[in-house]
This record gives C-alpha cells, sequence and structure tokens, in this order.
C-alpha cells in the first residue's frame, strides 16, 4: 500500500511539473491568436470551395444543354435527306 502511494505521489509530482512547464513555456496568447488565424483561413477555403461547386454545377448543366444539343444535331444529320440539299 505504501508503494503505491509513493508511486501516486511521484506521478503527482510529475504532472504538476509538467503542468507548471506547460504554463511557463507557452503563452496562451499565441494559441487563442492561431486558433483565430487558422478560423479565418478555414472560412476562406470553405468560401472557396463553394464558389467552385456552384461553378461546377453552372459547367455541368452548360455540358448537358451541349450534349442534348449536339444529339439533336445527330439525330437532324442522319435523319435529314443530304441528296436535297442545295448550295446558294
Amino acid at each position: 500500500m505504501e508503494q503505491h502511494g509513493q508511486f501516486v505521489e511521484a506521478k503527482n509530482q510529475q504532472h504538476q511539473a509538467i503542468k507548471g512547464s506547460l504554463t511557463e513555456n507557452i503563452d496562451p496568447t499565441q494559441i487563442q491568436e492561431k486558433i483565430a488565424t487558422l478560423n479565418t483561413k478555414w472560412k476562406l477555403v470553405r468560401a472557396g470551395a463553394e464558389t467552385d461547386c456552384s461553378r461546377l454545377d453552372e459547367c455541368f448543366k452548360l455540358l448537358q444543354q451541349f450534349e442534348n444539343l449536339a444529339r439533336e444535331m445527330r439525330s437532324w444529320t442522319f435523319e435529314s435527306d443530304l441528296s436535297q440539299v442545295t448550295i446558294n
């Protein structure tokens, strides 16, 4: 039991030493500034991704329209009697 108490006390002392070292060596304001900077960058990336997604949606719609027009043109070409075409 005494050995266990000594072990727990040693671990508590190590924990306190590490905790004290962290407070001495790490400035919490730097952490907050870094978090704020990362949040700002994330918002920019997210906005850019949303813009890119909307542009991709527009491109997809235009591609579908093009494919439909190309399909209609092919159909018209195959169904037309080209022997009756005249060039003016």
